[in-house]
Parts: C-alpha cells; structure tokens; sequence
C-alpha cells in the first residue's frame, strides 16, 4: 500500500530529472556550437582542420547578419568602447 502511495512521486520525479536532463543537454550544445566557432571548428589538430567551403561561408555571414545576438554583441561592445573613451 505504502509503494502504490509513492509511485506518483517517484514518477514525477523522474520526469523531472528526464526534463532537467534535456535542458541542460541543449544548453551544452549551445556551449559546444560556440567553442567550436572558436577553436577551428571544434578540430583538435591543425591538420585536422578543413577550411570553410564559400556555400558554408555565405550561410555563416546571412545567419550572422539577421541573428539579434551579434547586434547585441555590436552594441555591448560599443557601450565597452564608450566607457573607455576609445577612440578618445
């Protein structure tokens, strides 16, 4: 009687943890997209590394263009810029 109480709880729980689990997977896919735009491309050795075809360049630059994170980028780096008064 006492495990059939349980049982509701221990299942929730367990989807709980199921959703905590995708979340914080999405989130370390994020970290990877980035780190690896970083560091050649997620490549550990230069010989490794295969340049960019310009079909992949220009499907970089669009999505750079009309993502609001690089004008959040442009405008955190100028408010940095004008902080430190540069150019002077």
């Amino acid at each position: 009687m006492f495990a059939l109480t349980l049982a509701p709880l221990v299942f929730a729980q367990d989807q709980d943890s199921v959703a905590a689990e995708q979340a914080s997977l999405g989130m370390s896919r994020r970290i990877n997209h980035v780190f690896n735009y970083l560091n050649m491309a997620g490549t550990l050795k230069a010989s490794e590394f295969q340049p960019l075809t310009q079909d992949q360049r220009t499907r970089i630059y669009v999505n750079t263009m009309v993502s609001p994170l690089g004008y959040l980028k442009a405008g955190f780096s100028a408010g940095i810029d004008q902080l430190k008064d540069s150019p002077s």
